[in-house]
């Protein structure tokens, strides 16, 4: 009988062959492009100890000769190591499937792109199984989008409370600093919110304590609008990231020290979030009215954050922060980021010092052209984060005009805020004028144990209306006049320097005169007036403003210039007023003004396009608001009949 085990074995040996070739191989391989990012799926290899590499090319794969990888995958990397629950990539989508890696990539260009997937077993590419076919139409987003891992839920104060999971951008993180990707919540008024109104927007951080991972807060309180609450962690006392296997101090909400730089990681995300949810329809949010808040550890990101990005935030209320980095964990942050004198230079080699630039008192000494609106809070005899650096900086603040309120007292470690009031984040836009105050009377000595600095001034805003059933006290904020209204809430009049800040239309020239008079807002009696002369920035400074009780009016005019481009002087018709409407287009209030008009009052009608009358304004002094939430979107006609002649001018309300 013939013998065909010879080739009986050759069979089984190819067989054996083939399926351990095909075992090796990387299948079921997708890309997925959402949201400014490529989702990048695979089923993995069943070996514990592989890694996977991903590649990308503008033009299609078939082999990996002369290519790098843009990134190394250990295995298991579509499950979150910090919950163990597998990632959801797709808004409020399942779970990837058990065995399936993931790679999210943001993108850096435009354009189509393919991708493949080896790994370390086996390098090589198989046309339909681990390289694609079909090109990735890719878009570069200045803000790459973020997950909605889950259905939005309800907590026990009724607010809504939205998941999100957003990835960094995987070639330029460092990934000794733990995994690319962080979750975050938006904590909102009851979904979905009233589409007649626009909601304020508060980034909340949180303080130290915590050792390892935590899910982001789901409460704020009773909500005003809507809030994003992110997450800082650390690893200490023998806990590891169980992604880099080591240990880390929080990240202080600035980030960590990558190649000798000190790079700002954990800024740069939140304001990455925030521009993420004002972009969401949904969440409606008035983009004037965005603000940071914290305490402790938050208490000094806040303020480090809100001053390092001026251009993101009205306002921010920070409470027991720390005002440098000498005053809370000054040993970490050596160990992270050099010691004093010697420090590593934020995000490039020409940035300022790091201990420098988380001084809060160095910042304001540098005198930046804006810095927001700041509310502190914090304790004389706290013994976590020292306090001992605050008198300075309030001191200092003052001394260069920029506005602060400040209030301190015992009770040790704990936050205290004032979210009513004069005194309530809430009350600044990024789009009106505030006034910053100094040399208050009604102040209290930086070196008391309890005591405040501005607490007691108050002044009309859109926000914050000093006679809410009298117009009178609104800002009026043109080219050639501005008004505001203030108020001693101290129980006696009081006086203090007041610097104009932020004003939108009335901007005197370096060093222009300007003429300021001082009315008692109830009867309009002469207080006080004078000229003072604008600094080399423009602001506007009237020393020792008297505040009274009853309510004061401070009235600002040119002295000799004027605006170019602002006010029209109608040569047609020399001596006609001007008729103006800031701003424009608006939603839903706008100031209409006349310039050269100060005496009786006037009558101003209100048209639709179709010239059909709608309302009537009585302009006082030349100046009248107009409130149009009653009205629709459209382009509306106003006209006042003046002893000069009719003037007329379009309106258009945006909602």
């Amino acid at each position: 009988m013939k013998n065909t085990r010879p080739f009986s074995c050759f069979v089984i040996a190819v067989f054996c062959l083939a399926y351990i070739v095909n075992a090796a191989t990387v299948t079921d391989l997708i890309a997925r492009y959402s949201k400014g990012q490529v989702f990048i799926t695979f089923q993995e290899i069943p070996d514990s100890g592989v890694t996977y590499d991903v590649y990308k090319s503008d033009n299609p794969i078939t082999e990996i000769s002369g290519l790098s990888p843009i990134a190394v995958l250990a295995q298991n990397s579509g499950t979150n190591l910090y919950t163990s629950a597998r990632f959801v990539v797709t808004d409020t989508g399942t779970p990837l499937p058990a065995g399936y890696g993931l790679l999210v990539y943001t993108c850096n260009t435009d354009g189509p792109y393919y991708y493949a997937v080896t790994n370390s077993l086996d390098s090589s590419i198989t046309a339909g199984v681990n390289t694609l076919s079909q090109p990735v139409q890719e878009t570069r987003l200045d803000v790459p989008g973020a997950v909605q891992i889950g259905p939005v839920t309800v907590n026990g104060e009724g607010a809504s409370v939205t998941p999100y999971f957003a990835w960094e951008d995987y070639t330029t993180w460092d990934h000794t600093k733990g995994y690319y990707g962080n979750r975050f919540n938006v904590v909102s008024e009851r979904l979905p919110l009233d589409t007649t109104k626009m909601y304020p927007l508060t980034l909340k951080v949180h303080g130290a304590g915590t050792n390892g991972y935590a899910e982001p807060g789901t409460y704020v309180g009773v909500p005003n609008g809507v809030y994003i609450i992110p997450r800082d962690f650390c690893y200490v006392y023998g806990l590891l990231d169980p992604y880099t296997q080591s240990g880390r101090f929080y990240s202080g909400w600035f980030g960590y020290s990558t190649n000798g730089l000190a790079i700002n990681y954990t800024e740069r995300r939140c304001v990455r979030y925030i521009n993420l949810v004002k972009a969401e329809l949904k969440f409606r949010i008035d983009t004037t009215r965005v603000y940071v808040t914290g305490g402790s550890m938050g208490g000094g990101g806040s303020m480090h954050i809100a001053y390092h990005n001026p251009q993101v935030f009205a306002a921010a209320a920070p409470s027991i922060g720390w005002v440098n980095p000498h005053m809370w964990a000054s040993g970490n942050w050596s160990g992270m980021f050099g010691a004093p004198g010697d420090s590593m230079r934020v995000n490039s080699t020409g940035g300022p010092a790091w201990w420098n630039w988380q001084d809060m008192t160095w910042v304001v000494n540098t005198e930046p052209e804006l810095l927001p609106p700041i509310i502190h809070t914090f304790r004389k005899d706290d013994n976590t984060v020292s306090p001992a650096d605050y008198p300075e900086l309030l001191q200092q603040t003052e001394e260069k005009k920029y506005f602060h309120v400040s209030r301190w007292m015992n009770g040790g470690h704990s936050e205290f805020y004032y979210t009513t009031g004069q005194c309530a984040y809430f009350r600044f836009r990024k789009n009106e004028a505030y006034p910053a105050f100094s040399n208050a009377s009604n102040s209290d000595s930086f070196s008391i144990q309890e005591g405040q600095r501005n607490f007691y001034l108050d002044w009309s805003s859109s926000l914050h209306d000093l006679l809410p059933s009298d117009a009178q006290d609104n800002v009026i904020d043109s080219a050639d006049i501005f008004k505001m209204s203030f108020k001693s809430l101290s129980g006696a009049d009081a006086s203090a320097d007041v610097t104009i800040r932020n004003a939108q239309h009335f901007k005197a020239p370096a060093n222009a005169l300007v003429h300021w008079r001082n009315l008692d807002q109830q009867s309009l009696a002469h207080i006080d007036s004078g000229t003072v002369t604008a600094d080399a920035n423009g602001l506007v400074t009237v020393p020792q403003l008297s505040i009274t009780t009853a309510g004061s009016r401070l009235i600002l005019t040119p002295d000799g210039w004027s605006n170019i481009g602002m006010v029209n002087k109608l040569r047609e018709k020399p001596g006609m007023p001007c008729l103006s409407v800031s701003p424009n287009p608006f939603n839903p209030t706008t100031t209409i003004s006349i310039g050269q008009v100060h005496g009786p009052a006037l009558n101003a009608g209100i048209y639709n396009i179709s010239g059909r009358h709608l309302t009537n304004l009585v302009m006082r002094d030349g100046f009248a608001i107009w409130n149009a939430t009653a009205f629709s979107s459209g382009v509306y006609i106003i006209k006042v009949v003046t002893s000069s002649g009719v003037l007329t001018k379009q309106m258009i309300l945006l909602r």
